[in-house]
């Protein structure tokens, strides 16, 4: 590829759309070319308010077109898989919005497709990237035990996210984030989850809305993760982990903006302001992740911060399982790709 912008075709309008499209104008190596929704108004919306060349209902449009270089999937859930394999069979590199897929045959099929066909592809785990998850990850690269939260506001009864066909519920859907963001932070792979949890602020729906997991990894060391739509978290934020070791542990707190250091009695925390101008400006992770799969793919070859069909892969069969073990009582062998 060229020193050229690489050039992105859009499938999904909506809100996870808008989201990446606001970021990118800091991403001058990207220029968005064509966007894709069923729902023409919204299509038409964004190409006249970012600018590009085209807008469209067909998906198939964007996927067959030679001037893009990859797209981002930015849909529905239960349409991950349709889209990602339309895409990979195209060719085309491709950003898919976590989670991966709801089930896990879907995930196989998607990591399977993407393999076969070649392709790069990452999942939008953000805070992989952000600054302070980074600089966690150096300070105590070996925890011996993690904990991460992901809390929201109670989430409306009718939304399609709520659909357990659809959207799978706020524990898949968003709850995969900490499921990721626990593994990344802790190093190890998960082998084993016990839970407890049910639908708590959602009676008679019939996906766990509120779980509290544990977690044990391969060499003993352990994790727990929450995930609720149960209220506000004013003094952790929507999204916390912490990490251990033996007189250390490092705090990620206001979205993962803030980070305090502890060790061995001497505690320092850094905020937003103490970032550099590239950190402030996106401070979890969505811009930097971009821009690292951009350089990636002028490379041809794979991130170090690695978030691509295996990492997807785990992180729902993490949470799959976790919502099987409050489900059954039971402890779940995690599964692997």
């Amino acid at each position: 590829m060229t020193d050229k912008p690489l050039r992105v075709g859009m499938i999904g309008c909506g809100e996870w759309g808008r989201w990446h499209m606001d970021v990118m104008p800091h991403l001058p190596e990207l220029r968005v070319r064509g966007y894709a929704d069923i729902n023409e108004a919204a299509a038409q919306s964004f190409l006249r308010k970012y600018g590009g060349d085209y807008a469209t209902t067909d998906p198939q449009h964007v996927f067959d077109d030679p001037d893009i270089d990859f797209v981002m999937i930015c849909t529905w859930h239960n349409t991950h898989r349709p889209l990602t394999v339309a895409a990979a069979a195209a060719g085309k590199h491709i950003f898919l919005e976590k989670p991966m897929a709801l089930t896990l045959a879907d995930c196989r099929a998607i990591g399977e497709t993407v393999a076969r066909a070649g392709v790069q592809m990452v999942l939008g785990y953000k805070f992989r990237f952000a600054p302070y998850v980074l600089r966690a990850r150096e300070f105590l690269p070996r925890p011996l035990l993690t904990v991460g939260q992901i809390m929201d506001l109670r989430w409306a009864d009718e939304g399609w996210f709520q659909d357990p066909v659809i959207g799978g519920g706020n524990v898949l859907s968003q709850g995969c984030h900490i499921f990721d963001l626990v593994c990344y932070l802790h190093g190890r792979e998960p082998v084993r989850v016990a839970a407890a949890g049910g639908a708590l602020t959602h009676p008679g729906n019939p996906l766990v809305d509120t779980l509290a997991a544990s977690i044990t990894f391969a060499d003993g060391s352990i994790a727990s993760a929450v995930a609720a739509d149960a209220g506000p978290a004013p003094f952790t934020s929507k999204f916390f982990a912490q990490t251990f070791g033996i007189q250390k542990s490092a705090t990620l707190s206001a979205r993962c903006q803030s980070l305090t250091t502890a060790d061995d009695g001497k505690v320092e925390t850094c905020t937003i302001n103490d970032l550099d101008d590239a950190g402030r400006a996106s401070p979890e992770g969505m811009v930097q992740q971009l821009r690292e799969f951009a350089r990636c793919l002028r490379a041809g070859k794979p991130s170090a911060i690695s978030v691509g069909p295996r990492e997807g892969f785990r992180a729902t069969a993490l949470a799959l399982a976790a919502i099987e073990a409050a489900r059954t009582g039971q402890p779940q062998v995690v599964p692997k790709l």
